[in-house]
């Protein structure tokens, strides 16, 4: 599992060392688990804000194709 954080630009961004201050989300390093949580506006809901628009292309483009290594 790796932790999310929304910093204060509403951007959602991973938090490998698991000390950035606020809310988290937990999310499996699977591709269709990032996929599901951005449809399905998970990200909202665990941070009860809305992230940013270029959140979802920058976890798609970080994460999409590295986290099935993971």
């Amino acid at each position: 599992m790796m932790r999310l954080t929304m910093n204060s630009n509403d951007t959602v961004q991973t938090d490998v060392t698991e000390a950035h201050a606020g809310r988290g989300a937990w999310l499996c390093p699977n591709p269709r688990c990032l996929d599901k949580a951005l449809r399905k506006n998970g990200f909202r809901q665990a941070f009860r804000r809305t992230p940013s628009k270029a959140t979802h292309a920058e976890l798609l483009q970080q994460f999409g194709d590295g986290w099935s290594a993971r």
